[in-house]
């Protein structure tokens, strides 16, 4: 998924909610390029050296630097194929 460069939390928020809608379980771990990581930091306070010096969650689920292009986050979590589309 694509986030943008405006409101770097609620996109994140967004997007694992989303991950949750479409698949009806919890995202476990978003990878995300090392831009994103650093305008989260940044805009929770921590300072955009923070991915460096400690792990960072966002609600529980860890969001990890990767190398992705600019502005993306791939989020993973367990997904039963079966129920896929029964909700």
């Amino acid at each position: 998924m694509q986030i943008g460069t405006r409101h770097i939390v609620e996109e994140i928020e967004t997007a694992l909610l989303r991950f949750r809608q479409l698949y009806g379980t919890p995202p476990l771990l978003a990878r995300c390029s090392p831009d994103v990581l650093d305008r989260y930091s940044d805009a929770a306070g921590w300072g955009v050296d923070a991915p460096r010096r400690r792990e960072i969650r966002h609600f529980g689920i860890p969001l990890v630097a990767a190398v992705l292009p600019p502005n993306t986050i791939v989020i993973e979590g367990e997904i039963d194929e079966d129920r896929m589309g029964d909700w």
